[in-house]
This record gives C-alpha cells, structure tokens and sequence, in this order.
C-alpha cells in the first residue's frame, strides 16, 4: 500500500510539474485552493459517441453571419479526424452568467460570455481554470489587457477572441484628426456627447490624472485612490466641464447618435454602434481612440476600461478535456478572422491586430487602438462591487450641478470613502 501510495505521488507531482492540468481554482482561507477534475491535454481519441453542448449569440447562428458557429464546429470534427455531436443553445455574453449559474450541472460545456463576468462565474465554480498548453496559449497570442481580463487572483480562466471597450465617434466635417486629440480643442470647435452617468465611462478622468483602482487593477487590498488634491482636481475639470455650452451630458450608451449631424458632433460608445453611426454620417464618420483632457493645465489621456469577451469550459462538463479543446479551436486565430468577416467580430488574437484587412476597418482600428494605448484593464477583483452605484451617483451629480467649485473636496471625498467601503471589510 505504502509503495502505491508512492507511485500515485510521483505521477501526481510529475503531471503537475509538466503543467498538464486545467483546474477550476478558487483560493482558499490558507492561502491554498480547492481544486475540482480538470482537463488532460493530451488528445482526444475516440470521438465518437460524444457530445458537447454550447452557447453563443444568436448572430454567431444566423443565417446572415454563415452560422459562424456550427461552422467552426463541422471544421472542427474536419480537421481533427473527430465524430463529436455538436449541440447549440442561444445565450447572449452579456446573458451567460445569469443562465449558466441557474444550474451549472445543466449548462453548455463551452460557452461565450462577456469578461466582467469572471469572477462570479468563477466563484460559482462554472469556469475551468486554464493550465500547461492553454495558458501558455492565451498569454503568448494576447496583449496583457486581453489576458488580465479573463485571470482572477493570477489564475486564468477563458480564451479572449474579441475586445469590449468604448472610443470615440465623430464627424469628419467639423474635426481635424489633430482636434481629435484633445477633448478640450473638440469643445472649442463641436459639441461633445459623453455618458458621465455611466459608471463604466467616468473612470476616464481620474485614471488620467494618476488615480489608481486596485494598483494594477488586480490587488482587491489597494483599494480605489480617487481621493486627495489629484481628485479634486479632477473634479474641477469636470465641473466646468459640464458647465460647457458644447459639452452634453447622457447616462447611456449610443444617446448621442440620435442627434449625429445635428446637435451633436462626437460621443463616446463602442463598436455595437457603428452601423448606426454609419447611417447617420456616411463618409463623415470619424472613429478614433480616446483624446486627452487638460486637468490642471496639463494634457492628460483618458483611459477607458479594457476588457474582453471569451470563450469559457464549464468544469462540469463529461468530456471536459474534448470542450477545452473546442474552446482553444473558438479563439483560434483563423477563428477569430471568419468572425470578423463574418460579423465584424474585432479580434484578439495578435496575429491578426497588424493583419492589413483589420488595420483597414476603421472600427477594429479604433477598438484596437484604445486597447493598446488608451484603456485600463477593468478590474475584476471583489470590491470592485462597490464602485459601481458610487461612481453613478457622483457623475448625476456632477451633471445636476449639485457639485461645485465651493463643494468639490467634500463631494470627492465622501465618493472615495464609498469607493472604498465594502462588506467584505
């Protein structure tokens, strides 16, 4: 028995050493984890007979889109040799969480959901952790933005195939691509929309004036510091900011185009509208990253947050090492280029951000571009909860004028104390 217990030992710690497994990891009290079954890598012989479940959008099935979906799964069993029965659900990313938490037993063995959603999935032990081969994968083909999107407490748990994030729109007919530079040049010429109500845009401003949420927006003890002189000003700007006759203020996304070529000429929203954007400005449209801002008399960039949408394994699933083969396959780089012809789905995948179709498409240019230069990665640590309504009802204030110049230290810090509350404290 003691010799037995040797060998499973030594097999244990040399498939552990070669990085031969991907675990569903969720850190424990000690500083350790607890671990649930994870996939092999080796390949997957003998197909046939199984089956794997997945979800996706209703656009990646359509008709219109090629059905990007079953396609990538018929060349899938193609290229591999493989008989796997194929089955497909239609979840929105934005929807996975909520439908694959209902009863994770029962949901998809692959799915696509959007990155904000990590950390609750993870916790509600619905993602397969990622190791050996996959990780090395996922970080060699991405930038650091798109890898830190799908890792929680420095464990990775998804393939990104597509950026999410949010640039600017404008007409071409009133902005120079050097007035596009500055939010500040922009007002002196057009009329600028931006959701300051929006909790996912008024970051912006304090990343750019050296404000920092969660240090490299992953240590959940560092805490959010929008606080002090540098939030003040901040503050400052925004007031005259909103005090601006060309500067509008919404509390959602793609208000502004509704307006486009008539009272308003740029606004800030991501790639979900640029068909409507098109309609409204025709060659006229202008799409570009984000500008910079004169806080305190210096030109600052804007920083919008970073994250991603991905393929994620459900560690439940039967044949856990076949659906995190077929997840890899979905974030593929050839993958990600039929989506994009597809559905002008924006890739990830570095291979393809230089590739001269996408440097071409001005959408993909412009998503990229801010990614690359002008974002942060959102955070995803658990007090990030806490940001949210605080962040909302500072911007609705600002915007109602309730904050002033008189007022400004009172009103950031009371917002920095919110920030930094939490249950978990």
């Amino acid at each position: 028995m003691n010799n037995l217990k040797k060998i499973t030992a030594s097999a244990l710690a040399l498939v552990l050493s070669l990085g031969l497994v991907a675990c569903n990891t969720k850190p424990g009290t000690d500083g350790g984890s607890t671990d649930t079954p994870a996939a092999s890598e080796g390949k997957t012989e003998g197909t046939a007979g199984k089956k794997l479940l997945v979800w996706g959008p209703a656009e990646d099935q359509a008709e219109a889109s090629g059905n990007w979906l079953k396609k990538q799964a018929e060349e899938f069993n193609k290229e591999k040799g493989y008989d796997v029965k194929f089955e497909f659900g239609t979840v929105a990313e934005p929807d996975a969480k909520t439908e694959v938490l209902k009863d994770v037993s029962a949901a998809a063995d692959v799915y696509l959901f959007a990155s904000d959603q990590t950390r609750e999935l993870v916790e509600g032990k619905a993602l397969a952790r990622l190791g050996g081969k996959y990780e090395e994968d996922v970080k060699a083909s991405n930038a650091e933005n798109y890898v830190k999107s799908v890792t929680i407490d420095d464990a990775l748990y998804a393939f990104p195939f597509t950026s999410n994030t949010w640039f600017m729109y404008y007409d071409k007919s009133v902005f120079s691509e050097d007035d596009i530079k500055s939010l500040d040049t922009m007002l002196e010429k057009g009329r600028v929309e931006f959701p300051l109500k929006n909790s996912w845009y008024i970051q912006a401003f304090f990343l750019a004036n050296g404000g920092t949420m969660f240090g490299d927006s992953t240590d959940n003890e560092a805490g959010i510091d929008f606080g002090g002189e540098k939030g003040y000003e901040v503050a400052n700007y925004l007031v005259d900011l909103v005090a601006n006759k060309n500067f509008f203020v919404t509390d959602q996304n793609g208000f502004g185009i509704g307006g486009l070529g008539k009272d308003i000429d740029a606004f800030f929203s991501g790639s979900w509208d640029a068909n409507a954007v098109k309609e409204k400005l025709g060659d006229n449209m202008g799409i570009a990253q984000l500008p910079t801002a004169k806080i305190n008399g210096k030109d600052l960039q804007l920083k919008a947050f970073a994250a991603t949408k991905a393929v994620g394994v459900n560690p439940g699933s039967k044949d856990l090492t076949l659906a995190m083969e077929f997840a890899q396959w979905l974030a593929r780089p050839e993958a990600q280029k039929s989506h994009f012809d597809a559905r002008n789905v924006i890739p990830a995948h570095k291979d393809l951000l230089n590739n001269p179709e996408v440097k071409d498409n001005a959408i993909a240019n412009a998503e990229i571009n801010t990614m690359l230069n002008t974002s942060f990665p959102q955070p995803f640590v658990a007090k990030m909860s806490q940001w949210w309504s605080p962040a909302e009802n500072f911007g609705t204030q600002l915007a109602s004028g309730e904050i002033n110049h008189d007022n400004v230290e009172k009103y950031v810090d009371e917002f920095n104390k919110q920030i930094n509350s939490s249950v978990l404290d």
